[in-house]
């Protein structure tokens, strides 16, 4: 009997050496020696996250600059009302600031500001069920020195809402290795040198209410593997001087609705997909309008 009480002992105390925290908390004014919690919080995300419990939150309390991090769980990284979280690069990399990195979890991130050097990522979704971004804004150090892409998506549906992005290579490019979702809604992406936003390879996205300007190409997808067939669809966006407003690659398909494509060199260039419109765009006063065939499709 006693060695049964002290096996019991041993377990329960091994489980509360492992529990952690189903809400942790970062602040300018914590110490990654305390237990991540909202009154005594770490100074780090990287040490708050591997205190939260999956499906936990993690909670910035003050206003300031934070190194970069990976999210490697099921969790939510959020702000206090009214804080400002700037996030920079993560110590040891070069690559990002925010890498999630969660297979088969999904992971939410808002209201954070990410700052990106040279040519590193800002969000990179590597690799989760789903990734959601909301309330964003991402800003790139303009090209003279390199720059990256804002949000890079790899695995899994990446959900994009309210972000603000500039001076970036790429602002959101869903490439994903294997068929997924991309849905980016409410966004803008200003002065992206390559693509405003992307979607290749095996992505399905759906982008409403985006406004791309000033970039190579304002909305672009294209097949860059043999046998993908990445498909867009734009509801009540804009394209605006840009270079390309929206750029249709090798056996993709574009669906475009109620969609502003205007003051660009090219408006509409099909280059080997198909481009299905509904009669209901505008696309019009770039240096040409059209290059290559557009389908005429009815609505129903």
């Amino acid at each position: 009997m006693k060695r049964f009480v002290a096996v019991v002992f041993l377990l329960a105390v091994a489980v509360t050496a492992q529990a952690g925290l189903d809400r942790t908390a970062v602040s300018l004014y914590g110490s990654d020696a305390n237990p991540c919690s909202l009154t005594a919080p770490c100074a780090t995300f990287a040490k708050a996250i591997s205190e939260t419990n999956p499906l936990g939150e993690l909670i910035a309390l003050d206003s300031g600059g934070y190194d970069g991090f990976t999210v490697d769980r099921a969790m939510t990284i959020t702000v206090a009302p009214g804080v400002v979280v700037t996030v920079g690069q993560e110590p040891g990399v070069t690559n990002w600031a925010i890498k999630v990195n969660a297979p088969g979890k999904r992971v939410s991130l808002r209201g954070l500001m990410v700052v990106t050097k040279g040519s590193a990522m800002g969000i990179v979704a590597h690799d989760a069920a789903a990734t959601y971004i909301d309330d964003v804004v991402i800003e790139g150090s303009a090209c003279e020195i390199g720059c990256g892409t804002a949000i890079f998506g790899r695995r899994g549906d990446l959900f994009v809402n309210h972000a603000r992005i500039r001076n970036v290579f790429q602002g959101i490019n869903h490439n994903p290795l294997e068929p997924s979702t991309a849905t980016i809604t409410n966004t803008t992406v200003d002065q992206a040198e390559l693509t405003g936003i992307g979607i290749d390879n095996y992505a399905k996205g759906v982008i409403r209410n985006t406004v791309v300007t000033r970039s190579g190409k304002a909305f672009s997808t294209g097949a860059l593997t043999k046998g993908a067939k990445p498909e867009m669809t734009l509801v009540d966006c804009m394209a605006t001087s840009s270079t390309t407003g929206v750029m249709v690659g090798n056996a993709s398909n574009v669906h475009m609705e109620r969609t502003a494509v205007s003051r660009n060199v090219t408006g509409v260039w099909n280059s080997g997909g198909t481009i299905f419109t509904h009669g209901n765009n505008m696309v019009s006063g770039n240096g040409t309008d059209v290059s290559g065939v557009v389908t005429a499709a009815g609505l129903i």
